[in-house]
């Protein structure tokens, strides 16, 4: 269908607007990414230390039960 883009003949598609090119992206763009990668470093942190304190307080016969190596 002429006239209509992305369809192969008036080339690409042209990029959407609401998603701007990366290289034109502000200094704003480069803080949430950074704060989001805090973020998810915190997550797996609180996750870990979650994963940690319970294996501790965790009686040692039901981790690693007698023959648990024993298939």
């Amino acid at each position: 269908m002429p006239g209509k883009p992305g369809l192969g003949t008036n080339g690409p598609a042209s990029p959407d607007p609401k998603t701007p090119d990366p290289a034109t992206r502000g200094p704003d763009s480069l803080r949430l990414r950074r704060l989001r990668r805090q973020q998810i470093a915190g997550i797996l942190l609180v996750a870990a230390a979650i994963l940690i304190f319970t294996l501790l307080r965790a009686d040692r016969h039901n981790i690693f039960p007698p023959g648990w190596w024993h298939w």
